[in-house]
């Protein structure tokens, strides 16, 4: 198992350009199911900035949603990953865009041989 989420994590760094800090995040939230900015940069020994920037990387790449709960005292946010069959459909289309981008870098260096 250890193999198949560094494998994944690899994959997910490279294909959006995610830094260590964004896929720890998103390795926390793989493992916690849901997380408040304050519990994740408890978990991650991070300041609740560095999570933040790195929670709105990952929603504007749709790795990750938001949840609004709203109790006594106002209200609060959540975060967790999209169901398997989005995360999955996301992951795939931006694979199937970076497979691309590299076929067509590899055809013009081809062209300039």
């Amino acid at each position: 198992m250890k193999d198949y989420c560094a494998v994944w994590t690899r994959t997910l760094k490279t294909l959006y350009n995610l830094t260590d800090n964004d896929a720890k995040v998103f390795n926390t939230l793989c493992n916690e199911c849901e997380a408040t900015v304050e519990s994740i940069a408890e978990l991650l020994h991070k300041d609740r900035s560095v999570v933040q920037k790195s929670i709105k990387k990952l929603m504007d790449h749709g790795l990750v949603v938001r949840d609004s709960i709203v109790c006594e005292k106002g209200r609060y946010y959540v975060y967790r990953l999209p169901s398997q069959t989005k995360l999955r459909k996301q992951v795939l289309s931006r694979l199937r865009t970076f497979n691309q981008e590299v076929k067509n870098v590899l055809d013009i260096l081809n062209r300039n041989t």
